[in-house]
């Protein structure tokens, strides 16, 4: 008789989460791979643009998904798990994948809490080589020293890890995409909702100054006019530097349109 087969306790600390499509990859996993999978994400989470959500599954990872409270909601990096312990102790994982940053207080309380009890991979998608004050920057530290693998985004993310001494393996892992979820629609008939012609610059994430949103606007600005086609931007998010980026538009004329937060469905 066979013996039956292993299934690997993997257990996903993330507060991506919290928004039901950024449950997708798991289940993709939990259905193609001997998994016990255990997910765990923010009951509650407040958006940048202020609007609270309230974690839903994601068809196909029901009993897989369980819902903590965290203070404050809404902070990436500063927010603290309650009862996080608990749940990692009631998965008993044999890996924990840590979508979260190396310098973030979610990640102190997994090295932390955890102490060596399970192989830890983290997910890390800064690539600003940012100078942080203690404790963060001893904080990184510590947790890039535990972890066993660290997975990026992009090349960018590694080379800042690199020059910050990681010293875990470091792996490529980049953001999933849905195509039966984002695929190309009526483009036309979206151009004449939202008043866009000719080349159509998109920008879509948040609205704050690292991002470089006002030199996008500026760049567009010294060139409209001298393409043979017009140029609009469509900049879709939300963020703290929104009126400044509306200001801003409207002193250099250029030709954009701001469509604010979207549902990520």
């Amino acid at each position: 008789m066979a013996a039956p087969e292993h299934r690997l306790r993997v257990c996903v600390v993330s507060h991506a989460c919290a928004v039901a499509t950024n449950q997708i990859p798991w289940v993709s996993l939990a259905a193609r791979h001997p998994v016990e999978l255990t997910v765990l994400a923010p009951r509650t989470w407040r958006t940048i643009g202020g609007r609270l959500i309230r974690c839903e599954g994601w068809p196909g990872l029901e009993g897989n998904l369980r819902g903590l409270a965290v203070v404050p909601r809404g902070h990436p990096n500063l927010h603290v798990w309650l009862g996080l312990r608990r749940a990692l102790e009631a998965a008993a994982p044999e890996v924990v994948f840590l979508d979260e940053e190396p310098y973030s207080l979610a990640a102190a309380q997994v090295v932390f809490g955890g102490r060596g009890r399970w192989a830890l991979v983290v997910y890390s998608k800064q690539n600003i080589a940012k100078r942080l004050p203690w404790p963060f920057s001893a904080l990184r530290t510590a947790v890039l020293r535990a972890a066993h693998v660290v997975a990026v985004t992009d090349p960018t993310v590694a080379e800042v890890l690199r020059q910050q001494g990681c010293p875990a393996p470091i792996r490529p892992v980049p953001h999933a995409v849905d195509p039966v979820l984002y695929s190309p629609g009526d483009s036309a008939a979206l151009r004449a909702r939202l008043g866009l012609s000719g080349t159509v610059i998109g920008y879509v994430g948040r609205l704050v100054a690292e991002k470089g949103v006002a030199d996008l606007l500026e760049a567009v600005a010294r060139v409209e006019g001298r393409t043979r086609r017009p140029i609009s931007v469509l900049v879709v998010g939300e963020g703290p530097e929104r009126l400044r980026l509306e200001a801003l538009a409207s002193r250099l004329r250029c030709p954009v349109r701001f469509a604010g937060a979207v549902p990520h469905e």
